[in-house]
């Protein structure tokens, strides 16, 4: 997978409906200390997940990197009759 194409997020119907009742539940609340409580904990939560998606992205980027300029090595049965 070279190309990028494992970046790409899809969701199952079942996940896009359980984030849309999650995020439903969350606009209907009329406690506007629940809503500042819940925006500063998926602030946080955030900021944490966006550096480890980066260091996890950088890390498998340089891993492929390295694949594709490896030499290809022959198989065994191959090198032996190479000789």
């Amino acid at each position: 997978m070279i190309d990028g194409s494992w970046l790409v997020v899809d969701l199952t119907l079942e996940e896009r409906l359980a984030i849309e009742n999650r995020a439903r539940s969350v606009l209907g609340n009329q406690n506007p200390a629940d809503v500042a409580k819940l925006c500063a904990q998926l602030i946080r939560q955030n900021a944490i997940q966006e550096r480890l998606i980066a260091q996890a992205t950088k890390r498998i980027a340089e891993y492929e990197l390295a694949l594709m300029f490896k030499p290809k090595r022959l198989a065994w049965w191959k090198r032996l009759f190479a000789r």
